[in-house]
């Protein structure tokens, strides 16, 4: 009998194995798919005063740039907030109503914010008005955040848990990528003028229909399996108490006291993704506009869309080397390019050639590489009955201390150095790397369990594996031998 040749049936494998992806992955996609469908108009809310900020200075902020962009971070300062209540409410009564509430808190905030009168023109109680909405954004987001990421790292298959995650911020960069559009339309066919005078209202009063098409599908959901049976177990206890049922709501606080370290350890490692991410796709983007680029709006939207293609793409090499070498290797990068990405970007802020590679390449990539590990990075950190609050804590306090003061910090510091905002960047993506080194230095001395939803691969996936496949193939040759 002929033996077959090393590769000689790649191909043919490669196609099983895209199809067995492809069974796999279809039916937890046709579950979820209102789920993206709410997310996607979630993020394009929440993004829409970054790409609308040059208009939003001049009516509400009296042309002051530090202070469109404190109101930018606003929205920050609520998301731990609505991470700790949500992730609770989730735990406790299940991830639907959590997604139903969270989508609806977030259209109506957003469509109220098109509607307030400008400061400029005598409301001075608008620019007061604007800002509880932002706040209010930020609290409902933050509390989708991390019920939306234990969601789907848990309805995965093992084998693509990693791309699964990444599909929650890929939806997000897509989100941007419309709304960065809808901008772009509205200013070549407005004009500047009309613009200013009432076209930047029409982004946020756009969601308020498409609002009720995404609540519509997020109501045919279904709530986990998961999560079903842990309420059937609740149900089935007799004589619980109401000491009882405050022990339980006690005790989800308690599964985030005992993980302390774990909190800590992921909002280091997310730290140096938030700086890059908000100051790459929102504040340098109105940095070069300021200076001279235009089409501004339409370069956002390039960026965009191209991190949406990348995200899931590194979230399938995540399956395949580990989550933990994908979040490393994202922050060694941020450490890298940091600042001579943006030395360039400061040399040349006219050229669309050099913006589109360095925001597109060089800062693209190591975004894409963090976005596409981060959910399930801090998704492994907690256990089952904790992990919505664990998550909603540790992706939002990053998010929000580092990536909320983004915009602020990169404006106040070319007050000190032109390439303030990339020390800025290349400062916490180092210490990001020195955050997730400790921690797998931790987890190798055995003094700390890192994953709870999938062990391996973790980091380093592919010596190990193919060690173990060179095991294998020595195992058959002795055999045949």
């Amino acid at each position: 009998m002929a033996t077959a040749l090393p590769g000689s049936d790649t191909s043919s494998d490669s196609t099983r194995s895209e199809s067995r992806t492809t069974s796999e992955l279809a039916p937890l996609l046709r579950r979820t798919w209102p789920l993206f469908l709410g997310n996607t108009l979630e993020w394009y809310e929440f993004a829409v005063y970054g790409y609308l900020a040059p208009y939003l200075v001049h009516d509400f902020f009296g042309g002051s740039d530090v202070g469109v962009w404190l109101g930018y971070g606003a929205s920050f300062v609520t998301r731990p907030l609505g991470g700790l209540v949500f992730g609770i409410v989730a735990d406790r009564c299940g991830r639907r109503p959590v997604t139903l509430v969270s989508l609806l808190g977030m259209v109506l905030a957003t469509g109220l914010q098109g509607a307030l009168p400008a400061a400029s023109g005598g409301a001075g109680w608008s620019i007061y008005a604007l800002v509880a909405l932002r706040f209010a954004q930020g609290f409902f987001v933050g509390g989708e955040e991390g019920t939306m990421m234990a969601m789907l790292a848990e309805e995965a298959p093992d084998q693509h848990k990693n791309l699964v995650t990444s599909l929650y911020l890929t939806v997000a960069y897509l989100a941007s990528a419309v709304t960065a559009g809808v901008v772009f339309a509205l200013e070549a066919s407005l004009g500047p003028s009309e613009m200013q005078a009432r076209g930047w209202r029409l982004p946020f009063l756009l969601v308020l229909p498409l609002g009720l098409v995404a609540l519509w599908g997020r109501s045919r959901i279904e709530e986990t399996e998961d999560f079903r049976q842990l309420f059937q177990d609740r149900a089935s206890e007799q004589g619980a108490l109401e000491a009882g049922r405050r022990g339980r709501f006690l005790a989800k606080l308690s599964v985030v006291r005992c993980y302390i370290g774990h909190v800590l350890l992921g909002c280091a490692a997310v730290a140096g993704f938030a700086a890059l991410n908000y100051t790459a796709t929102s504040w340098i983007v109105a940095f070069l506009r300021a200076r001279g680029l235009q089409y501004s709006s339409l370069l956002a939207t390039l960026q965009q869309a191209l991190l949406a293609v990348l995200v899931p793409c590194f979230g399938r090499l995540g399956d395949r080397i580990g989550v933990a070498s994908m979040m490393l290797a994202g922050a060694v990068l941020t450490a890298l390019v940091g600042v001579p990405v943006f030395a360039v970007l400061e040399s040349w802020p006219a050229s669309w050639t050099v913006a589109f590679l360095c925001l597109g390449v060089g800062y693209g990539v190591p975004i894409a590489v963090c976005a596409a590990a981060s959910g399930l990075f801090c998704a492994e950190l907690f256990p089952t009955q904790g992990r919505s609050l664990g998550v909603g804590l540790t992706h939002n306090l990053a998010m929000s201390l580092v990536g909320g003061a983004a915009g602020v910090m990169a404006q106040g510091s070319l007050e000190y150095s032109r390439l303030g905002p990339g020390v800025y960047i290349s400062a916490w993506g180092a210490l990001s790397a020195l955050a997730i080194c400790a921690g797998l230095w931790a987890r190798a001395a055995g003094g700390a369990q890192l994953t709870h939803v999938r062990p391996e691969p973790y980091f380093c996936a592919c010596s190990a594996a193919d060690r173990a496949e060179g095991a294998l193939e020595d195992a058959k040759l002795g055999q045949q031998a």
